[in-house]
């Protein structure tokens, strides 16, 4: 099995159908799931074959998130083995089972209290939330994290239309696999029947967590996961000079508690400051939980860390991020809005000056910078975008609002030049 990330494999999951659909035909997953479908006749041992049909049910979705963690990773073949913790398995099963329990309760109270309206709301919100709430499972190891709906609407702001698109993809293949079971197992006979049951349910299910691990994958830097290479024939990092706090954090994030890995991190900067490993694990925590709060704190907090380190290509990299992701998101300080524009024409991004800004105006709109950022913007809309009509309709708009601005006579030799 290839231990590295397969990078020629990062292409939109909708353009690898086809090999998403064949996954489970791979020697391994394939041994795997048939030997799993044909345990399932243990179920039907006297007094035992409950506990079994449970105990295999959890097998089963153990090797999945296998499945998930390994293309998570950027591996494409099928894992060969276990390396996830042995409760893994029990707590998708739980997530799975409370996420259809849930589900059913919310659905029929709605249909009792003769709202069928909110019957249909429960029921996409649950089919919208199950794909989240299985990575989570699968990766976190927490089972109330993943039934956590903040987390499953954080994932999905953060992926956008894909999300709702694997979404329904996952739910086409659980309607095509019980499609798939009434057209085959009426031509069985007794034993493989069941067999044959279990082996299409079991292909249905390493499908759906190969798609849910490749979401993760492609969307990686969105949802703030960090890839897991276990390669023995790679060089050695050298060791950050915080690493004995990531090791700490990385012992309770391994143990599925993640709430104390990022506060092991959290207390660590606000005490001593930090390396960008650390502050940059602990984005990733806060993204995990769907902290949006705790972000753009941290947010601010580092981009004054990277001024006053003057590391300004990632500082304006790293606020680029943070904007995208809320454009209701501003520094700590608003003058660094003018320092954030000026340094992106001087290091020719100009452009960013229109993420940075916008906006600007009508949060602070007496700050005696509006003027000098406007100039900015219909800088970078004439020079950079070739918009010259709104450049110019911007600057005679702040000249007519801001006819104090410092920045007059600089917006007048604009337009101009214009």
């Amino acid at each position: 099995m290839s231990t590295r990330p397969n990078t020629a494999a990062e292409v939109p999951f909708w353009e690898r159908l086809r090999p998403m659909l064949a996954y489970p035909l791979h020697s391994e997953a394939l041994l795997t799931i048939t030997l799993l479908a044909f345990l399932r006749l243990l179920g039907y041992l006297p007094g035992v074959g409950f506990i079994m049909n449970i105990v295999i049910a959890a097998a089963t979705l153990k090797y999945a998130a296998e499945v998930l963690s390994s293309t998570a990773n950027g591996i494409m073949e099928a894992p060969s083995g276990y390396n996830t913790p042995d409760s893994v398995g029990w707590v998708v099963l739980k997530v799975q089972v409370l996420l259809w329990v849930i589900g059913f309760l919310l659905v029929i109270g709605a249909i009792a209290a003769g709202a069928p309206a909110l019957a249909w709301v429960f029921g996409i919100a649950i089919a919208l939330g199950a794909p989240a709430a299985l990575m989570s499972a699968a990766i976190d190891q927490d089972t109330l994290g993943a039934l956590n709906p903040s987390l499953w609407m954080a994932t999905l702001t953060r992926i956008g239309w894909p999300y709702i698109g694997a979404a329904l993809l996952c739910l086409i293949l659980m309607i095509s696999e019980g499609n798939a079971q009434q057209m085959m197992l009426p031509f069985l006979p007794g034993p493989l029947a069941v067999v044959g049951h279990y082996f299409i349910a079991n292909y249905a299910t390493v499908v759906t967590f190969h798609l849910l691990g490749y979401l993760v994958y492609q969307y990686r830097d969105a949802l703030g996961y960090e890839i897991k290479v276990n390669a023995p024939t790679s060089l050695p990092r050298p060791r950050d000079r915080d690493q004995s706090v990531l090791d700490e954090s990385a012992a309770f994030a391994a143990n599925g508690d993640t709430e104390s890995a990022a506060r092991v991190l959290r207390e660590y900067i606000n005490e001593r400051g930090a390396t960008d490993a650390v502050h940059l694990r602990f984005r990733k925590l806060l993204t995990l939980h769907g902290d949006t709060a705790a972000l753009n704190k941290h947010a601010q907090q580092y981009l004054n860390v990277k001024i006053a380190q003057e590391k300004w290509a990632q500082a304006l990299d790293f606020w680029s991020e943070c904007r995208g992701a809320d454009p209701a998101l501003w520094p700590s300080d608003p003058d660094q809005v003018r320092e954030l524009v000026d340094k992106a024409r001087e290091l020719g991004k100009p452009e960013l000056a229109l993420k940075f800004a916008n906006g600007f105006s009508r949060t602070y709109p007496r700050h005696p910078a509006v003027g000098a950022i406007h100039l900015r913007v219909a800088q970078a809309l004439n020079e950079r975008l070739g918009k010259p009509a709104e450049a110019r309709k911007l600057l005679e708009a702040t000249r007519e609002a801001y006819p104090k601005s410092k920045a007059l006579p600089e917006i007048e030799a604009y337009l101009l030049r214009i």
